[in-house]
């Protein structure tokens, strides 16, 4: 998935200005020609930086659906595609009821360009319900520490928790055991069954009136 920016970038551009207004009316023009150079390279080193390629994250999880109390490993792997150095911090997002049991979902990144590096981490859920992991919040620092740039990788999965099947012990439930159970209420009836169930070999013991001639001539 690819990283967009959003204008939630904070800056400090405005103590630089008020630096210089400073200088100029303390007539101090010595500091104020080497904070102008600084000013410039500022600017140059930002815009070199929003010109660069940006993250790319990919997550992958054992599963999709899971059943409560399953411990789920998950993988982010990210890359760095820019030509500069990515120096920050990623935040793979959690819902409240996720419990991490292993790792961090929360890692200082170091990455050259083009490097790869994975982050793995453990997490469960108590409670059964559809959840969504993600997005990856980052913060970002650019070569001289002066501008701090937040951005989103727009990477989310959804996973299903579904309850823990209840072991069934004590009961018996094969067919001749069934015959046995009695209900409610007591029927008048009494005899066979009016349903039909399927036809087998005669037998010496049956009544006559239990053959199914139609089929007894098909043979």
């Amino acid at each position: 998935m690819q990283m967009d920016y959003n204008d939630n970038v904070k800056n400090y551009d405005f103590i630089m200005i008020l630096v210089t207004i400073i200088m100029v009316l303390t007539q101090n023009y010595y500091w104020l020609i080497i904070y102008i150079t600084y000013f410039i390279f500022i600017i140059y080193s930002t815009k070199e930086t929003k010109n660069q390629s940006l993250l790319t994250a990919n997550r992958s999880l054992e599963n999709t659906n899971f059943k409560e109390g399953d411990q789920i490993l998950t993988t982010l792997t990210i890359t760095n595609n820019s030509e500069y150095i990515f120096h920050g911090e990623i935040i793979d997002k959690l819902p409240d009821e996720a419990i991490i049991i292993d790792g961090s979902n929360l890692h200082l990144l170091y990455l050259n360009p083009g490097e790869t590096t994975n982050i793995t981490y453990k997490i469960y859920f108590q409670r059964r319900g559809k959840y969504t992991i993600g997005p990856i919040d980052t913060r970002e620092l650019n070569a001289i520490l002066s501008k701090e740039r937040r951005s989103i990788i727009k990477l989310e999965t959804e996973i299903v928790i579904v309850p823990f099947p209840d072991k069934i012990s004590g009961y018996n439930l094969s067919p001749h055991s069934l015959t046995s159970i009695g209900g409610f209420f007591s029927s008048k009836l009494v005899g066979d069954g009016i349903d039909f169930t399927g036809v087998r070999e005669y037998q010496n013991t049956d009544p006559m009136n239990r053959i199914n001639w139609k089929s007894t001539a098909k043979f």
